[in-house]
């Protein structure tokens, strides 16, 4: 081996690793930006694979705090912050849930529309007296939000805004889970005072 293929086989080793060092520097912000999304890194025999082992320990921290697995509010607060307006969505129908709920346990004959369910539910629920004007207004407030982030092209909002929602939903949530429960409670002693007087 002479010099001259000394030179061309080290330039040869040398050219790629140079190239990616000018791209990472190039786009260093950019890399930044998508570095949190980064599940797997592979460059020729080299592998890195971060889910994975982000994925087991919060399978052990859901072993170890059992209460994280089922407190969806707590969940969507701390991911308020980087999804803000996934985790409205996802406040949203966790509140929809629960009206819902409470309508088919106590009021089977209502007739809410598959096109405007939101706003039919609420309505219902508001001409039953179960909501209050007070509330079926939070209620339709929080419905008009969710729907400018679901159906309006580039609504965003910010990490504090969404958690203020998340708390506002989990209150009427609580509020409308605690009625199901009168409710049912109410029912239950209505149909035992039938048996025992019959």
């Amino acid at each position: 081996m002479n010099w001259m293929e000394f030179i061309i086989g080290l330039l040869n080793a040398l050219a790629w690793p140079a190239v990616l060092l000018v791209v990472i520097y190039t786009f260093k912000q950019q890399l930044l930006l998508i570095a949190p999304f980064t599940k797997k890194l592979k460059f020729k025999d080299f592998e890195v694979e971060f889910g994975k082992d982000i994925d087991q320990l919060l399978e052990k921290a859901q072993t170890a705090f059992p209460d994280l697995r089922s407190d969806p509010k707590t969940r969507l607060i701390q991911s308020a912050r980087h999804l803000p307006n996934s985790c409205i969505l996802e406040a949203w129908d966790q509140l929809h849930l629960a009206a819902q709920t409470l309508t088919q346990n106590h009021f089977p004959e209502a007739n809410i529309s598959d096109s405007t369910p939101y706003k039919d539910t609420a309505n219902f629920l508001t001409e039953q007296e179960v909501l209050d004007q007070r509330k079926s207004k939070l209620f339709n407030e929080l419905r008009l939000l969710r729907n400018k982030i679901a159906h309006a092209e580039g609504y965003e909002v910010g990490g504090q805004e969404a958690v203020q929602y998340i708390e506002l939903c989990f209150r009427l949530i609580r509020f409308l889970e605690d009625m199901n429960t009168t409710l049912s409670d109410s029912t239950l002693s209505i149909e035992s005072r039938t048996k025992t007087s019959a």
